[in-house]
């Protein structure tokens, strides 16, 4: 296999130097010209990173299907982001914490070493090439190797990293709390060196993707940015986008879009959280909610063709729904009429030009059809790319006279066609996370509610019982089949959150993460393994 990475080597160096191209010796360009990558994948089905890949698109070929079990959890003491991610890589998984970094066995659970750190780490760290690479508070961003835990580079910034780190083409790349984006050398005599750093006007939480030579991400200043990889070279701009800036997570590749989830940015009163999106976006979109039977659909129901599979159910959300009290109110007419409201972002990767569409042929704009879900505050959830070419995203379309309901969507950009993959119900206040593997949807609700998997591959048939095509993990009952899991949060002397429970787990929230037939979570400071197994509530030390 090296034998043949060197053979590759070669040819694209040679052909570089054909074109005039500047290649330095630590494998990568340093130019404003695209730069070409080239980087063997250690573990196709691993998660080796927030968002699994590059590109982010939150999708492995791993699927685990059935109804899982517990096989055993691990119950952490120092604090765990409720946004921290399992990341899994090389038969280990690792888990970020406020006192440093953890590697587990991901068969077993048991602990294979710890690397402590004195101010808590900001994210989820990001495996490569045998090494791992994390930021923290203490504005440092660590290399250390994947199996011993031991320390190889360290690099210092201004202000801390709250940023899962991207991992390409020799570089190391990750925002800062400064409010510069860093690009640090993972190879050759300057390992561990700053390559170039970008000033942004607003602290960047937001982590970076990455194709075809560009790095992109967004500041807290409420811009996304594309810059070229190898020289730090800004690429474009995008105009200041509607919202409180970008926090969390990070965009989405999907072919020549990159997609950039918003926060809830609007509020009409003093209260903190009145009349929020929750409530602004069921006002005009449902505008009988009060009489209509709760469940009402927000347009059309339909069979429109996409890519997703044949009988997909689908929702026409440039059309009313007309009911015995009225009608609803066409998503596209909402964001043409009030676009502030929007908290979906597709703009165009050259040019970071918004997408847009016109299906009313009225000349006035119309976004991408997803209304808020989520909490009060903070950003979305940013979108998974199924195998299947679709977007999936959760979205609002089913009416209640207090709290909208939705689920995860899917999208096509350039229609106004959202389909339907599943009958669960789920409150729009109430964020869920997803990953895919495979067929596959993995997906876990705020508060340790409900988390199972559901089969794309299937089209759902809303008057039929489709049990082989979902999977429950658990539901309302994590408390009585693992005890003690949530003494960090639930219970009257809780270390975080409090009595209810709510703070600290009701805005981020991470997913499911499907790897060597487990699918992984952290719910309440523990990590759960479930599996096709007998339950198993083994607490591991």
């Amino acid at each position: 296999m090296r034998r043949l990475y060197t053979v590759i080597f070669l040819v694209v160096t040679l052909a570089l130097f054909s074109q005039g191209a500047i290649f330095s010796d630590e494998n990568y360009l340093h130019s404003e010209q695209e730069q070409l990558t080239f980087y063997p994948k250690a573990d196709d089905n691993g998660w080796p990173m927030a968002g699994a890949n590059p590109e982010r698109t939150s999708w492995t070929p791993e699927e685990v299907r059935g109804d899982l079990s517990p096989a055993w959890y691990k119950i952490f003491e120092p604090y765990i982001l409720p946004r921290t991610q399992v990341i899994a890589s090389g038969g280990l998984l690792y888990i970020s914490t406020a006192n440093g970094l953890y590697a587990l066995d991901a068969e077993t659970g048991s602990e294979k070493w710890v690397f402590p750190t004195e101010l808590p780490l900001g994210n989820s760290p990001t495996v490569d090439n045998g090494v791992v690479y994390v930021g923290g508070y203490d504005h440092r961003l660590y290399a250390l190797d994947a199996l011993s835990g031991e320390s190889l580079w360290t690099f210092e910034a201004e202000g801390g990293f709250d940023t899962n780190p991207l991992v390409v083409g020799g570089m190391v790349f990750a925002g800062s709390r400064d409010g510069s984006f860093y690009a640090v050398d993972t190879q050759g005599p300057n390992t561990g060196k700053l390559a170039w750093k970008y000033p942004t006007g607003g602290q960047i939480h937001f982590s970076a993707a990455y194709k075809d030579g560009l790095v992109y991400f967004a500041s807290d200043d409420s811009h996304a940015y594309a810059l070229h990889a190898g020289s730090g070279v800004l690429v474009w701009k995008s105009e200041k986008l509607p919202g409180a800036g970008f926090r969390s997570w990070w965009p989405v590749i999907y072919e020549d879009y990159v997609i950039f989830a918003g926060s809830n940015n609007y509020r009409n009163g003093s209260a903190f959280g009145a009349n929020a999106l929750v409530n602004l976006d069921e006002e005009y979109v449902f505008p009988s909610r009060k009489k209509d039977p709760r469940g009402t659909l927000i347009g059309l129901l339909g069979q429109a063709a996409g890519n997703w599979v044949e009988g997909t159910v689908t929702i026409d959300t440039s059309k009313a729904n007309v009911t015995q009290n009225g009608s609803t109110k066409p998503v596209t007419q909402y964001f043409e009429d009030m676009p502030w409201r929007r908290t979906y972002f597709v703009l165009d990767r050259a040019t970071g030009k918004e997408y847009t569409s016109d299906f009313d042929k009225d000349g006035k704009p119309e976004y991408a059809p997803f209304l808020w879900f989520g909490t009060y505050t903070g950003n979305r959830y940013p979108p998974l790319v199924g195998n299947d070419g679709v977007l999936y995203q959760p979205n609002t379309y089913m009416s209640d006279p207090a709290i909208a309901g939705g689920q995860i969507t899917g999208w096509m950009p350039g229609t106004p066609y959202i389909s339907m993959i599943t009958s669960s119900w789920n409150a729009v206040d109430e964020p869920v996370a997803y990953s895919g593997g495979g067929n596959l949807i993995y997906w876990n609700r705020c508060c340790d509610r409900v988390g199972g998997s559901i089969d794309i591959s299937v089209p759902y048939q809303p008057e039929k019982i489709q049990k082989d095509r979902v999977g429950s993990y658990f539901s309302y009952d994590l408390q009585e089949r693992l005890p003690g899991y949530n003494a960090s949060y639930y219970t009257p002397n809780a270390s975080f959150g409090g009595r209810t429970g709510v703070y600290g787990i009701h805005g981020d929230v991470n997913p499911p993460v499907p790897y060597a037939g487990k699918v992984y979570m952290i719910r309440s400071n523990a990590l759960i393994a479930f599996g096709n197994t007998v339950e198993n509530h083994k607490v591991l030390s």
